[in-house]
């Protein structure tokens, strides 16, 4: 079976993708890269081995590669990352309220001394313009670095200077405890015939004797323990049982100091969360870099010169010289259906078919449907019936074609002709399953909502009434609500992304039409596979996402819910779970190929 690109939109250009990575033993290769970093961050990086989209991107990973080869052989000993730690996790702990240990505070310490050692090494230069601008972003925070180091000794332990508080309660605690220990050598030899040693043994943070069991009654305390063999009870000493509290008393409160400490020494750290995150990204870029250069001179590599080409074969006649045989075609009913190569060996599937008489003489043709209860419009006048379909993957069905012909009727075509096999199928999100980064739920959001789409108050796409209440509600609790019009204002795929992640809440919300007809669109899923909370008024995508989100039909209601559920993390992850283990464009390349399978059988 060949694949051949003919929609630029195609998955399957991922899964020969995916394919031709397995045979060069790439994923060998980006571990073998990855014993060539540093850092935790930075070998998690090698091995993910992901393929740049775009081709300004490749360039650019090629142009810190010799830079950093650069660098490195210039300085004696090589870039140092030592001292650098992985402190992703305490940042996020921080930011979300939690409290950091001394410990893990030093960690985030050493780092900023690492990374303000790692920006001298390297230096600004002309000649290496890449890397100095990755170096522009280590801002190494001095202030709370000093506040750490001041605070905490080696070990995380926090210091008598970290405030007078700590210091007069600590003082105080050498002194109970040295008036202590003296009440006890005195009872010690008091009581020295009916004690097994003159040792003070401890049982549950409480000084005790081993007195003989004999001689039990002959001193007065506490019991806390007896040996296995019952011969020695072991015995707080009446005398310095209030000392015990007092110095038990003293310790709770310690405690309590230092807890107080760490906690604003760890919401130092949340209130710079944006700059660190960003520290850590950069120093993983670097990680990254260097691993590559150190690779490439470990192999000899030498630097590729890279061109930017493009084939395309859309509106266009393809070769005659190509052989188009036992092809899987992948396009729209009228796209360019004079110029696709039309014979009896290859599969069609094509979305939108006006007019299935152009593929005449095709053996194996599949019209392609958006999954919809129902469905009427100038090309379809249909009803999904699952009990004439096949379950094929996540959101999709595969009806056979009917023997014999059937009436095709719509504003291009009334005839008797041959039924074709159908397809039903959801959209899904546009990131693919290694691509899902849980960590994006835990984002700073802005207090703004940005909705890029459409939002139209005419025609059978009518969705204006639907987002009214919702915007409504926006507007009267302090949030911001930006409409980007896609038709009259496109974006990027990146600037979407990148819109939606800063947003408040990612909301799906459909109009009349669509919540009647079932119909599932990719929104919801690219929402939720950015780090969202899956937020709906559809109850079918709803039962898609197998209730992972949140639905109300009510969309004034479904703002309210998504409030107080934006945050529910164990919610969050679960809807980023189930999208990318059944909602990405592997999974509905899957199902095409097994429709495939049963179209060819």
């Amino acid at each position: 079976m060949t694949f051949k690109k003919v929609n630029s939109d195609s998955c399957l250009v991922d899964i020969a993708l995916e394919e031709t990575l397995e045979l060069l033993e790439w994923q060998q290769v980006c571990e073998h890269l990855a014993s060539f970093a540093s850092t935790f961050s930075g070998r998690r990086k090698c091995i993910n081995g992901l393929i740049p989209k775009e081709f300004e991107t490749s360039c650019r990973h090629l142009a810190e590669t010799i830079e950093m080869t650069e660098i490195d052989q210039e300085i004696e000993g090589g870039l140092s990352f030592h001292g650098i730690n992985n402190i992703e996790h305490i940042l996020l702990r921080c930011f979300k309220g939690g409290v950091a240990s001394g410990q893990e505070l030093l960690e985030i310490a050493g780092t900023l001394k690492a990374s303000d050692r790692l920006r001298t090494q390297i230096g600004k230069s002309d000649r290496h313009p890449i890397v100095s601008k990755l170096i522009t972003e280590l801002k190494t925070l001095p202030t709370l670095r000093r506040i750490i180091e001041f605070g905490l000794e080696e070990g995380g332990r926090v210091a008598d200077r970290a405030s007078e508080t700590l210091l007069k309660l600590r003082k105080d605690l050498f002194g109970l405890r040295n008036q202590r220990r003296d009440f006890l050598k005195e009872i010690i030899s008091r009581y020295a015939s009916v004690l097994h040693d003159n040792v003070i043994a401890e049982r549950f943070g409480r000084p005790v004797l081993a007195v003989k069991s004999s001689a039990v009654d002959k001193v007065q305390g506490n019991v806390h323990d007896t040996s296995a063999s019952g011969s020695t009870i072991f015995i707080e000493p009446k005398a310095v049982i209030l000392l015990g509290d007092q110095i038990a008393s003293l310790q709770g409160k310690i405690h309590i100091e230092e807890t107080r400490l760490l906690a604003e020494w760890s919401r130092e750290v949340a209130s710079n969360f944006s700059t660190l995150n960003l520290l850590c990204e950069s120093l993983m870029q670097l990680d990254f870099a260097l691993a590559r250069a150190r690779y490439s001179r470990w192999i000899g590599g030498v630097a590729p010169m890279i061109n930017k080409g493009k084939i395309s074969i859309k509106d266009e006649k393809p070769s005659e010289d190509f052989d188009f045989s036992n092809t899987i075609f992948i396009g729209e009913g009228d796209q360019g259906a004079k110029h696709i190569p039309i014979n009896d060996t290859s599969t069609y599937f094509m979305m939108y078919l006006p007019d299935p008489r152009k593929f005449d003489g095709v053996k194996r043709l599949v019209d392609v449907r958006l999954t919809a209860k129902n469905c009427k419009d100038h090309i379809y006048d249909f009803s999904f019936d699952a009990s004439k379909c096949k379950k094929m993957g996540p959101s999709v069905w595969y009806e056979p074609k009917q023997e014999g012909l059937v009436h095709f009727k719509n504003d291009y075509v009334d005839a008797e002709i041959p039924d074709t096999d159908k397809m039903y199928i959801s959209w899904a999100s546009n990131l693919l399953p290694h691509e899902i980064d849980f960590d994006e739920m835990y984002r700073e959001r802005e207090n703004a909502i940005w909705f890029c789409g459409t939002i139209s108050q005419h025609g059978q796409a009518e969705n204006w009434s639907n987002w009214t209440p919702f915007i409504q509600q926006c507007q009267e609790n302090g949030i911001d609500f930006h409409y980007n019009d896609v038709w009259e204002n496109p974006l990027s795929f990146d600037e979407v992304m990148e819109l939606t992640r800063r947003s408040m809440l990612g909301v799906d919300i459909r109009g009349k039409w669509h919540v009647e007809t079932r119909v599932v669109t990719c929104r919801v899923f690219k929402n939720i596979s950015y780090g969202h909370l899956g937020m709906t008024n559809s109850k079918q995508i709803y039962e898609e996402m197998d209730g992972n989100m949140v639905y109300n039909y009510d969309p004034a209601a479904l703002f309210h819910e998504g409030m107080e559920n934006r945050k529910n993390y164990d919610l969050i992850r679960k809807g980023m779970q189930y999208v990318k283990e059944n909602h990405t464009y592997i999974n509905r390349a899957q199902s095409l190929l097994a429709i495939y399978e049963e179209v060819n059988v």
